[in-house]
């Protein structure tokens, strides 16, 4: 079972990061198709949610939900990446068992968010101001060996396209 569950992780993750690199790679040459328009929230985050089944029971780690029955304007596949992305990001740095959150909500009539919360072990400050920096981070400028890296530059760049805006806090 651990080879099995072993095979699910590296699939999952090597899927994402092939994903990842296909998504930035048409953003950047301009054909990346945004279709915006209103969407149900919460089916959406649920769908993304349920692709995670697998690897969130093989690690060990639950995931909660808060979802607020609210509509948005956006890109539905954009912000499906976006939401990978920082599940990804959450199991990967979860080391064993633990929990996510993930809540949505309204702001005021005009804005919505979307926060994904984790029981991992955080980000030191100095890491934490690099990624909240990524508006000024170009593909150049990106050093894969400290950690911040080409999933969260797509996530700027998706959210920001979506007339959104993106933080992180550990």
């Amino acid at each position: 079972k651990k080879a099995n569950n072993a095979a699910i992780l590296v699939t999952e993750s090597t899927s994402h990061l092939l994903n990842n690199v296909l998504h930035w790679s048409l953003e950047q040459s301009n054909q990346l198709v945004f279709d915006t328009k209103e969407y149900a929230l919460r089916p959406l985050v649920q769908h993304v949610l349920h692709d995670y089944t697998h690897l969130v029971d093989a690690r060990g780690i639950t995931i909660e939900t808060e979802l607020e029955n609210i509509l948005v304007n956006i890109d539905k596949e954009s912000i499906k990446i976006v939401l990978r992305n920082l599940l990804d990001n959450a199991l990967k740095y979860m080391g064993g068992k633990g929990s996510i959150t993930i809540r949505t909500g309204d702001f005021n009539n005009n804005e919505a968010f979307i926060t994904v919360e984790d029981t991992g072990q955080g980000i030191s400050a100095e890491k934490l101001k690099k990624i909240n920096a990524l508006k000024d981070l170009t593909i150049d400028k990106i050093d894969r060996s400290k950690g911040v890296g080409l999933g969260l530059l797509l996530c700027q760049t998706l959210v920001k396209k979506n007339k959104g805006s993106i933080t992180f806090e550990s």
